[in-house]
């Protein structure tokens, strides 16, 4: 059921950044342009012991191998989806420079030029967290932040409603 509730949430969400859109829909958005797209982008929720571990529930871009890698992440590990869960706040990271500087035991592990990662919260509690990457470097601006932190809203609200239901069966 949280596969399916994140699916619902962050499929369609993600699908609007993956696509190119037309020049008219582009200037709408605010320029949304090619080396903008999200190129990869895990949705990691706690499972089993919730202070401990992270676990990819979802994925878009990533290799079976990458993904066995990162399928499960300590928190007590520091990488951007683990920082976002354990602090509860956004990791915004521009560039390469970006990744070097706040992950430098990471520089072998990533080509991203920018990624975010989000923490998933209800209630002021992170059930995980939500990464996007970019192949190239970009800023985040105002809108670019409002935007993905509702989308990570809304995952985070239909983990929550998904877990609801299962300790309800």
């Amino acid at each position: 059921a949280i596969l399916a509730a994140v699916g619902m949430v962050f499929a369609p969400s993600l699908g609007v950044l993956a696509e190119v859109p037309s020049p008219e829909l582009r200037q709408e958005r605010g320029g949304l342009d090619e080396p903008d797209r999200v190129d990869r982008a895990p949705v990691a929720a706690r499972r089993g012991d919730p202070r401990q571990v992270l676990e990819v529930v979802q994925s878009l871009g990533y290799s079976e191998v990458v993904l066995n890698r990162w399928r499960h992440m300590p928190l007590t590990q520091s990488v951007p989806l683990t920082d976002a869960a354990r602090e509860g706040r956004p990791r915004w990271l521009s560039s390469r420079a970006d990744w070097l500087t706040h992950y430098p035991h990471l520089q072998h592990e990533t080509s991203n030029g920018a990624a975010v990662a989000l923490p998933l919260l209800v209630k002021g509690r992170a059930l995980g967290a939500i990464g996007l990457s970019f192949a190239q470097a970009r800023s985040f601006n105002e809108d670019d932040r409002a935007f993905f932190t509702a989308v990570a809203h809304a995952c985070a609200q239909a983990i929550d409603r998904a877990q609801l239901y299962e300790e309800e069966r």
